[in-house]
């Protein structure tokens, strides 16, 4: 039995969902490799909205990974520390790339976005907290096994 690979969208179908089913800003795609949008998210009513950005390029070496930033307003610190959930560049860590949960057979608009705006509530709440992330997860660079599993994490413990 053959496993298919589920098809790469083409960047003109992203570009028109992203347009359709987002406060979209501006949105380009280059050649049909490559596609920048800015848009609008607010992850409640009771919360700031943010101006974020999203770019995909298809085409490379590697599986592509969109870029997720906060443009306005930018992201903040608490005394010096910057979210732990940000990759070294300032993009939005959002999911965990090596495990493959997300990929260029899904729609930005029904997945990047609303987990964009998913992040950015609980970015809030790890400002109110003073910098407790609620959003659990996987921090870049982080033992991924320990934070995604809790038992895991007890287990490790419990035999040193």
């Amino acid at each position: 039995m053959h496993r298919f690979a589920p098809k790469t969208l083409p960047l003109a179908i992203q570009r028109i969902m992203l347009e359709k089913l987002c406060k979209t800003k501006c949105c380009t795609t280059r050649c049909g490799t490559s596609l920048a949008w800015e848009g609008w998210v607010h992850p409640s009513e009771t919360m700031s909205q943010y101006l974020i950005s999203v770019t995909l390029k298809l085409g490379g070496k590697f599986r592509p990974r969109p870029i997720i930033r906060a443009i306005d307003p930018e992201l903040r610190q608490i005394e010096g520390r910057k979210c732990d959930h940000l990759y070294p560049d300032g993009s939005l860590c959002l999911y965990y790339h090596p495990a493959g949960e997300w990929g260029p057979h899904m729609l930005l608009a029904n997945t990047i976005i609303p987990w964009a705006s998913r992040w950015l509530y609980f970015y809030e709440l790890w400002l109110a907290t003073d910098g407790i992330w609620l959003g659990g997860g996987i921090h870049p660079g982080s033992n991924a096994i320990k934070e995604r599993d809790p038992l895991a994490t007890q287990i490790s413990e419990d035999n040193t």
